[in-house]
């Protein structure tokens, strides 16, 4: 309700909202424009599709019926990394329509439960420009805001 309350009242009465979150998929929502703040300062700015533009490539998540080798991953070309989280597989690549099918073959299709492509998000941005997750970016010791808090009042 409180989305559409906003996209109305900008769509209505030609007004800027300024909408601060801590909530990527709201920005990725609602927002023409996106800041992105870091320590304080401005680390970026642009629309949603700019910033996700700054992450190159996409990742392929492999979901594995066993624990079958990932040799064959090492010597395809166009994969930058392969990482393993349990029973998935993250496979780094520039474009996964030019490589899934060896991907594939590789891994061998019976060893394969879900595949799932995730193209750059506005939260691979933020991890790209920041170096952190907005998860790790929102840890605050609150004794330093209140401190610099005080400071600023004086």
């Amino acid at each position: 309700m409180l989305w559409d309350f906003i996209r109305n009242t900008n769509r209505e009465y030609g007004v800027t909202v300024l909408l601060t979150t801590h909530y990527i998929e709201e920005a990725d929502q609602l927002c023409d424009r996106i800041a992105i703040i870091n320590h304080g300062k401005i680390a970026a700015v642009g629309t949603p599709a700019e910033l996700k533009a700054t992450v190159e490539g996409e990742v392929i998540e492999v979901e594995m019926r066993n624990q079958a080798t990932l040799d064959g991953l090492d010597g395809l070309e166009g994969i930058r990394e392969v990482r393993r989280e349990g029973s998935k597989i993250l496979i780094s690549v520039p474009s996964s329509s030019d490589i899934l099918p060896a991907v594939i073959e590789s891994i061998g299709a019976s060893n394969i439960r879900r595949i799932s492509i995730h193209e750059p998000s506005l939260e691979s941005a933020f991890l790209k420009i920041t170096g952190k997750t907005i998860e790790e970016e929102e840890s605050v010791d609150i004794r330093k805001f209140y401190a610099n808090i005080r400071r600023a009042r004086r």
